[in-house]
């Protein structure tokens, strides 16, 4: 069995129920957005650029039994994270009332392939461009990013079957990047997590 597919089995026994949460795709590019209705965030998938909507898989529940549906929800590409060239992707929400964990306190999704497993948490609605307001935001999405890597680390006794880590925080476009507080937040979370940690919009392979 593949790395990848281990993975993905392990946390099926841990979690029986992770159908309901996990996407399998196969796309060059992939892009991913928080729909505001429930805070989670979801794959988009017949993307209309023109009418700025697409369409997500969502989960309901009503009665007592499990619903799928296609809804269609408005988009931005400001506020998108892309997966380019990754071939196959495993997906799952994290945060919000339709991710795995919910809450407020983790971060948005994580996802991985054969190579990378990676946790991602998108800061793409602010617009504040003050130091302490860039500071503020970059602190909590790390906290929430450390909040998820801790426990997954916890359930899988850290063993991610040989994928490398990676952490991202999405930021928008007029943060400044690589800047020397970033870079502080950068060694000092590498040091607590033993994870790089990046600033993107994207994960390109």
């Amino acid at each position: 069995m593949n790395r990848h597919h281990a993975l993905k089995a392990q946390i099926q026994r841990l979690f029986p129920d992770i159908y309901l949460y996990v996407e399998v795709v196969s796309a060059k590019h992939i892009h991913v957005q928080e729909y505001e209705s429930d805070h989670t965030t979801y794959i988009l998938k017949d993307i209309d650029s023109y009418e700025r909507q697409a369409s997500i898989d969502a989960v309901s529940h009503k009665l007592g039994k499990i619903h799928f549906a296609k809804i269609t929800i408005p988009i931005n590409k400001d506020k998108w994270f892309s997966i380019v060239n990754s071939k196959t992707i495993y997906f799952i929400p994290i945060d919000g009332k339709k991710g795995l964990l919910g809450g407020i306190s983790n971060c948005d999704f994580i996802f991985w392939n054969k190579k990378d497993f990676c946790f991602v948490e998108l800061k793409l609605n602010a617009t504040a461009t003050d130091d302490r307001a860039i500071r503020k935001n970059r602190q909590k999405a790390i906290s929430q990013l450390k909040e998820t890597i801790f426990f997954f680390d916890g359930i899988l006794n850290k063993d991610y079957f040989g994928l490398n880590l990676e952490a991202y925080v999405s930021t928008p476009d007029i943060y400044p990047r690589e800047n020397t507080a970033w870079q502080s937040l950068k060694v000092e979370f590498l040091e607590k997590t033993g994870i790089d940690l990046f600033e993107k919009r994207a994960k390109i392979y």
